[in-house]
Order: C-alpha cells, then structure tokens, then sequence
C-alpha cells in the first residue's frame, strides 16, 4: 500500500460510477477517472496506484498495464479470471475480479513500495 496518508488513485474506466463508489468507501483516498488510457499512461507518475481495466478501448488496458509496468505506479488490474496470471506476468501488482471487490483490495493488498 502507498505510504502516502491520502494516496491518489486513477482509474482507467469507461463508468466513472465505480470512482464515485470508490471514493465514497475510501474517503482518505483521491480518487480520479479516465476512460482514455493513453491519458492514464501520460498522468500516471501524478498518482499513486492506478486501476487498469483490461478490457478498455481503443487503447487497451493490456497496453496501459505494459506501459506501466516498469515505472513505480502500482497497478491494480480489474481482470477477468483467466486473465490473473498474464495481469500479473506483465506487471500488475494486484488483480481484481470484481470491481465490487476494488476498496478491499486496495485497503488489504501490499502493493510495492
């Protein structure tokens, strides 16, 4: 988890709806929301964990999640389950399949440091 008392989070998501829950469940946290991925990838050095979601277009969360991977953003992918293992692989700190599940993985995984 972020060292950072009040850690910024970025979500990469077509429905801000889930950053607005989010926000509402992790009241220390700033939550923010792009459904544009290239704009995630140019922002992310601002923040301190960013949730990808896999499935995004037209830039993919695949291709965010690779950008990503080699810079000190911890990354959360909201992935199907088939997907965990190659989230992983590629460089997700931490996967989530269901995004109901975000604030406790958020608040109970030990993302890098």
């Amino acid at each position: 988890m972020p060292t950072n008392p009040n850690p910024r989070v970025l979500m990469v998501h077509d429905d801000p709806t889930l950053a607005e829950e989010l926000a509402i469940v992790m009241p220390d946290w700033h939550v923010g929301c792009t459904e544009h991925g290239d704009l995630a990838v140019d922002e992310a050095g601002a923040f301190d964990v960013v949730i990808v979601d896999l499935e995004r277009e037209p830039v993919d969360g695949w291709f965010v999640l690779a950008r990503l991977a080699p810079t000190d953003v911890d990354v959360v992918a909201l992935a199907k389950p088939r997907h965990a293992a190659r989230a992983i692989a590629l460089g997700a700190h931490t996967v989530v399949t269901d995004a109901s599940h975000l604030a406790g993985a958020l608040s109970a995984a030990p993302l890098a440091a």
